[in-house]
């Protein structure tokens, strides 16, 4: 995510309330996490990441290869002139459903609900529309 320079109308908040507002704004969006870092490579992580890869213990994933490990541990490859990354994260725990008879199947949490892909990605979306305000212009997001 690329935020400007400057922020809101009264000047510039400082870094601390800047984080405040938007952890506030994904609360009320939704999300139950909100963490942020900068865009600089996740070095540490890519290493590991790789070197599971090729110990295999990746194997069976076909879609996780050595060169989505470095896309995804590079922001600004992912985002040119990225400078902050805001992490946004649901819970899958939620007020359970009655208890099932006997002889019943179990389901994972994540398939209580509506689909999850479409329902986190218009809260993303509707998080990062408002953004705006907070920032004071339009924010680049990935």
């Amino acid at each position: 995510m690329l935020l400007p320079n400057r922020h809101v109308k009264d000047g510039i908040y400082p870094l601390m309330e800047l984080k405040e507002r938007i952890r506030n704004l994904a609360l009320a969006k939704g999300f139950d996490l909100v963490r942020f870092t900068s865009a600089e490579p996740f070095v540490e992580d890519e290493s590991a990441s790789i070197k599971r890869i090729r110990n295999g213990h990746m194997d069976g994933y076909s879609w996780y290869t050595e060169a989505r490990v470095r896309k995804m541990n590079r922001p600004m490859d992912l985002l040119d002139g990225a400078k902050s990354v805001i992490s946004l994260a649901v819970s899958y725990l939620g007020d359970s459903p009655e208890k099932p008879k006997a002889n019943y199947g179990k389901t994972a949490r994540y398939s209580w609900g509506d689909d999850y892909h479409a329902t986190i990605k218009a809260r993303i979306k509707e998080f990062t529309n408002s953004l705006k305000d907070i920032v004071g212009t339009n924010v680049r997001t990935r």
